[in-house]
Parts: structure tokens; sequence; C-alpha cells
């Protein structure tokens, strides 16, 4: 009786710390999954507003081919996993499309990043402040409302930057100008023409890094006050006339 009874409890032990072990487990929360790691472009909504961020990208070259990918837009901000960095080049470039405009002209910022490399946490950047910001570089967006054509420039003389887009084979008379002065007076300035059927610009989309270096050069330690760029195409018959895209800056 008395080796029965010990059998017995020493089961019901058992049974009851196997009971009081799976509860245990059963209310264990599981473990958290990694939080996922972005690139935020953070809106401040102080310059730029939620309202007038359109839109964002990154690109970058690979093998000689560009790669561009598209951020999302979420509340007060822009987002793109770091994940898709992976394939990316060593410099990774952001652009941000704005409706804000500077002197009539929509504006775009940009930004160079080193590639995020074994990156854990999400990396966040604030939307430029100010025109001045230099944590971004300024582009005006000049667009012809008629055919669609739009040029991109920078503002400061250190960013050398041309970017021509939609620009159909029709436009094969080409005049790109930009001058900047110290009051009435013109200190540097390039202009380039071009008219013929060999200015055709292969798929309508046209970007030079470095096309206005000369005029950085020109400005080296001298005094400017004033910018004025221009952007005039036709289709080379001179009764038709051409039309123009312009933008003027005043640098306080």
């Amino acid at each position: 009786m008395l080796h029965s009874y010990t059998m017995l409890n020493k089961l019901t032990l058992s049974l009851t710390f196997l009971s009081v072990l799976f509860a245990a487990c059963r209310k264990r929360p599981p473990l958290p999954l990694p939080a996922a790691a972005d690139l935020v472009i953070e809106i401040d909504n102080n310059y730029i507003s939620n309202d007038n961020a359109d839109s964002a990208y990154v690109w970058w070259t690979s093998n000689g081919k560009r790669v561009q990918k598209n951020l999302t837009k979420g509340a007060g901000k822009f987002f793109i996993s770091l994940d898709s960095f992976t394939t990316a080049a060593a410099i990774v470039e952001i652009r941000l499309y704005t409706s804000k405009l500077i002197n009539s002209h929509r504006s775009m910022y940009v930004k160079k990043i080193t590639k995020p490399v074994h990156t854990k946490t999400s990396i966040v950047i604030k939307t430029p402040a100010a025109v001045t910001d230099m944590n971004w570089v300024p582009r005006v967006f000049m667009r012809d409302g008629g055919v669609g054509v739009i040029a991109v420039m920078g503002i400061r003389p250190e960013d050398t930057f041309l970017g021509l887009y939609n620009v159909a084979d029709k436009w094969i008379d080409l005049t790109i100008e930009k001058i900047y002065y110290k009051g009435l007076s013109t200190v540097a300035g390039k202009l380039w023409t071009c008219n013929g059927a060999h200015c055709i610009i292969p798929n309508g989309m046209y970007e030079n890094e470095i096309y206005f270096a000369s005029v950085q050069q020109q400005l080296a330690g001298k005094e400017y006050n004033h910018l004025e760029q221009l952007f005039m195409f036709g289709d080379g018959n001179f009764q038709n006339g051409w039309r123009v895209l312009s933008f003027t800056y005043d640098f306080n």
C-alpha cells in the first residue's frame, strides 16, 4: 500500500510539474522580428512641406547602366529599404522633387551619400531647411507646359549640372546659356548653340555633370549677385521661332 501511494504521489508531482512548465512555455512571448532598416527622408514641414514634397528616388550607375529606385511616400517622409542598395555603387544620389517654387519655377534638391554597408538601423535625412541649406544642392526645374520639354540647372556655381528631358527629335535648334552678374556687369558665363540633325538628343534625355565647370573656374575670386539661365529650342524653321525656358536668381 505504501509503495503504491508513493508511486501515485510521484506521478501526481510529475504531472503537476509538466503542467506548470507547459503553461510557462505558452505564456512566453515570441521573439520580436528585427526591425526593417530604411533610408528615410524626413519632411520637416518648415521650408519643404508634406504637400509640396512631390517625389524622390535614388540612382547610381552599375556596369555602365543607370539604376533607379523610387522612394515610397508615407506620413511626413519618403523611405526605401536599405536592402535595395545591395548592388549599389559606392556613391548613391538622392533626388527630391518638389513643387516649392523658386522665382516661379519648381525646385529639386540633390544629395549624394555613401552606399550603406552592413547597416542595421535606419538612416534618417531631413529635407532642406532653405535653398541655402548646404546639406542639399538646389536645382531649378524649368518646364515648357506646352510641349513638356524640361531643363534642369544648378543655381550654385559649384553645381555644374545640366539636364535636358523630353526633348523630341524635332527640336534640332538648341541654345543654352548661363551667366553670373555683378550688378549689370557680366562676371562669368557660357553659351552653347547647336543646329541641325546632329543635335538630336538620343531618347530625349541628356545629363552632364560638368557642363558648366568652366563657369565655376571663371568665377574664382570674383564677386557676383545675380544669375540668369536660358534654354532656347526650335525646330530649325526660323519662321516658327523658338520656345524659351528662363530663370533668374538673386544671391543675398
